[in-house]
């Protein structure tokens, strides 16, 4: 569907599972996001399709695809693999949750949400 270029590395983002309550991914404290590598670029090693990486929250690129969310970013601004399989069993693919889905949020300026994902009623 998409291939990465150079040293880019694609992925499908990856949240913690919630039991319930209100996510909001825009307002999350920690630096780092987790993402499914669906596709490396041809400089990139030590990497595989399928490994799941923790990254920099600010270097990722967002982009849509058939209503899906991946992030790209240069292979420089992956922390690692992860590999504790009862870590990976803690994150969930963003937006899969059918019971979810995106809604805006009017205002702007400093310090507003733009987007909350709630339980659809």
């Amino acid at each position: 569907m998409i291939e990465a270029a150079k040293d880019k590395i694609i992925m499908e983002k990856l949240i913690k599972k919630r039991q319930g309550g209100i996510l909001l991914p825009n307002m999350e404290n920690s630096p780092q996001s987790y993402g499914r590598v669906i596709s490396i670029g041809p400089d990139v090693s030590g990497v595989e399709v399928g490994d799941v990486l923790t990254y920099r929250n600010a270097a990722a690129a967002a982009i849509y695809l058939k209503n899906k969310h991946y992030d790209v970013m240069p292979f420089d601004d992956i922390y690692g693999k992860i590999t504790d399989d009862e870590i990976i069993s803690e994150l969930d693919l963003f937006g899969s949750n059918a019971d979810e889905m995106v809604r805006p949020v009017a205002g702007g300026g400093s310090g507003t949400v733009s987007n909350l994902i709630l339980p659809v009623s």
